[in-house]
């Protein structure tokens, strides 16, 4: 059993650190603000004062890698300073990140890009080889290259079918589900009532990846719906095995979407679905997770809930601070950038 005191430190800690994450106000100041160094000089008065110093319009990777090195060392201040059965629960969460990294990788190399690859460097949870990875000669090599972590195996499950396709999807797909299944599993040491909790948030962000795997497996990869339905998560919340696959003959999206957000007390207009494409779905699904996110947060003090509600609007503000930076850049005005906010 995971008991009150066990997280009484640490949830002390993440309350005092999420009145550290940006508000709405922030935002909307952000949106409005004439241009970049405008956004610069209200980032500046914030916990993101350091990103600052890499914000130059020339150099969006420095940003971005900046912004995503911020919230990873975030978490992982957490980490330090957890309980051991909370500690294996953010490192599995952390390995989320280096999923992240190896699928740019993958991307990268796939491409046979000689750019320099924008990615953070330094180890998340594991030393990948960077280098190395981008400059193998197969997809046989890069395996033999990921001896000592997890995703070593998965790939190699998965090679015979990258040889046929020669599409990225099924190690992508491997990827996903190796790193949520393992986060899935490590819950499973918690106290009931923190499972309950932990699962809940977990199944519903399944949810939401599952639904973004099937608008672009059906966009992008010209598969048979049976077998999308075969190539998603486990574990979902709402959307069940069966929703799947009647999702993916159906391609009906978007009343998957209204089920997911009728338990999640979201008030927002859905797209209809002439109207709607993958970047509406994406914007939808990150309202509906910020709401379940806040709630868990908000309701359940002195357990997980706190702190995997915490992790997820962590991540939220990154995908917010990005776009705004992106946004900027590129001349959008204020009343479209607020409309790409997640709020």
């Amino acid at each position: 059993m995971t008991s009150i005191s066990t997280y009484g430190f640490i949830n002390a800690k993440v309350r005092a650190m999420r009145s550290f994450l940006l508000t709405d106000a922030i935002y909307r100041a952000m949106a409005a603000a004439e241009g970049l160094q405008e956004v610069f000089s209200i980032l500046s008065q914030t916990h993101l004062r350091g990103v600052v110093e890499h914000a130059t319009a020339q150099e969006p990777e420095k940003v971005e890698q900046a912004l995503l090195r911020e919230e990873i060392q975030r978490i992982q201040s957490v980490q330090k300073k957890s309980h051991k059965r909370i500690v294996r629960l953010v490192t599995s969460y952390l390995e989320r990140y280096d999923g992240e990294r190896l699928k740019v990788l993958l991307r990268y190399w796939h491409r046979k890009s000689e750019k320099e690859v924008p990615i953070i460097r330094e180890r998340i949870v594991y030393d990948l080889p960077i280098d190395a990875i981008v400059m193998a000669e197969s997809l046989g090599e890069i395996i033999t290259l990921l001896e000592g972590t997890p995703f070593q195996d998965v790939l190699a499950r998965v090679a015979a079918e990258y040889q046929q396709t020669r599409t990225l999807f099924p190690l992508e797909l491997a990827i996903d589900r190796l790193v949520f299944d393992r986060l899935w599993r490590t819950t499973g040491d918690l106290s009931t009532k923190d499972k309950s909790i932990a699962r809940r948030l977990l199944g519903i962000e399944i949810d939401l990846r599952n639904l973004d795997w099937i608008g672009r497996l059906k966009a992008y990869y010209d598969l048979p719906s049976a077998e999308i339905g075969d190539r998603t998560l486990p574990h979902g919340y709402r959307i069940k095995a069966e929703d799947i696959r009647r999702i993916a003959t159906e391609g009906n999206v978007l009343q998957a979407l209204i089920k997911v957000a009728s338990g999640s007390h979201f008030s927002g207009s859905l797209p209809s679905e002439s109207e709607s494409d993958l970047k509406d779905l994406e914007h939808l699904l990150y309202q509906i997770l910020i709401i379940e996110a806040r709630k868990v947060f908000g309701e359940f003090p002195f357990s997980i809930g706190s702190i995997l509600g915490y992790f997820t609007l962590l991540r939220i503000e990154t995908r917010n601070v990005r776009t705004l930076y992106q946004a900027k850049r590129y001349g959008l005005p204020s009343q479209r950038i607020e409309s790409l906010l997640v709020m």
